[in-house]
């Protein structure tokens, strides 16, 4: 292990760690160069606290960051803080290391432990190496290197949990397309918790889903800045109070096998395998659009929708060959200040503005809803539409 130093020479601000050695014996592992992203995501970068990496599945997200996290460990006997939202089934951490317990014999933990250890054992909410020989356990290490939380758990945790060397925290498939606002709220009560005001950490927050209205975005108040970025982006963002955020839309890094098994398996276009097959577009539901729909008469209009005050909706009645339909497409905020009238998701302050749900215009969209009877000009409308139902009346579209 180093000889620890710290942030200003102060041991309540943490650990200085000295991310070019880190990164280095993480290259020594031998990490196979489509999963090695320690030239990629910018670790060494002090003023970051902040990650956020998306992509497709299967890109080696959550086991190669694990792996940075126990090169930390045998460094600096750093504590890896795996989070989720709620504690999920034993067999989710069970089967956690696999990848890397399996990895060519053992390879990675014979490296980290000086040939002492082959395993990884999961126990009471803690991670150890282990030695196993003829499938049974011979011995435990004495320390975890790794803890599994729930942000679930945050106000029981606050007077309780200590982790003074928990520097690499962990969102496992936090991110995702129900999030919640309460979520992003009891992550930040854990974080204070686990951090205790210490500045040595960095928090790395994983998803599956290539979703750029996200409510996490909005909450890091970085939405308008992702807005701008593609899938394969990579970027540091920045907050209106400076603070930078970075930002990861990955793609697979092993382009020519990907492409080979989807052309055999999945040689079909549909939008919503985006995420699975990684095509390098957002990954959005395909939702009903107007398109498909003959001889479209506007009967009633002037019905806004505002999500959050950044994203506008205009929607009108229309009668078509096929009968009354809800139709929905993007506006502005100046065609949304003129509107009859104008949903929101806040208190209604203007004459014009209603929280939806308690009006008659209300029930009958909640009608065109249920009846499955909403059109869209294009996927992402009816995504942001959807967001905006789900937000206030808990139903999906």
């Amino acid at each position: 292990m180093e000889k620890l130093k710290y942030i200003d020479n102060e041991p309540n601000n943490g650990i200085k760690y000295d991310w070019k050695k880190i990164m280095a014996t993480y290259r020594k592992l031998g990490i196979p160069p489509e999963y090695d992203y320690s030239e990629i995501v910018p670790f060494e970068n002090d003023k970051l606290k902040w990650y956020n990496l998306n992509s497709e599945r299967s890109v080696g997200k959550t086991t190669n960051l694990l792996l940075v996290g126990m090169v930390m460990n045998r460094l600096y006997g750093t504590q890896i803080q795996l989070v989720r939202n709620h504690i999920t089934k034993a067999s989710y951490y069970n089967e956690l290391f696999n990848t890397i317990v399996n990895y060519k014999y053992g390879q990675y933990i014979l490296a980290l432990t000086d040939g002492k250890y082959n395993n990884v054992r999961y126990y009471q909410k803690k991670f150890y190496y282990s030695l196993v020989d003829d499938n049974k356990e011979v011995e435990r290490c004495k320390d975890p290197f790794c803890v599994s939380l729930a942000a679930d758990d945050c106000y029981a945790l606050c007077s309780t949990y200590e982790a003074p060397r928990g520097d690499l925290i962990i969102l496992d498939e936090c991110f995702n397309d129900k999030n919640r606002a309460d979520e992003f709220v009891r992550f930040i009560h854990l974080h204070k918790t686990i951090t205790r005001e210490r500045i040595s950490d960095k928090i790395f927050i994983l998803g599956n889903v290539l979703d750029v209205n996200n409510i996490w975005y909005r909450q890091l108040t970085i939405q308008n800045e992702v807005r701008k970025l593609k899938s394969g982006d990579s970027k540091i963002v920045y907050t209106k109070q400076g603070m930078p955020i970075y930002i990861s839309f990955m793609e697979n890094r092993a382009p020519e096998r990907r492409k080979k098994f989807n052309k055999l398996h999945y040689g079909f276009d549909n939008p919503e395998l985006n995420a699975i097959v990684g095509n390098g577009e957002w990954n959005v539901k395909m939702y009903p659009q107007t398109c498909t729909l003959q001889n479209r008469r506007i009967l009633t209009r002037g019905i806004y929708f505002s999500y959050h005050d950044d994203l506008f909706l205009e929607a009108s009645i229309i009668d078509t060959d096929s009968g009354k339909y809800f139709e929905v497409h993007p506006t502005t905020y100046e065609s949304a200040r003129r509107g009859d009238v104008v949903y929101v998701l806040n208190l209604p302050v203007k004459k014009n503005e209603l929280y939806f749900g308690r009006d008659s215009l209300s029930v009958t969209i909640k009608k065109y809803i249920a009846s499955h009877r909403v059109v869209f000009n294009d996927n992402e409308t009816g995504d942001l539409f959807e967001k905006f139902i789900s937000e206030v009346l808990n139903v999906t579209i």
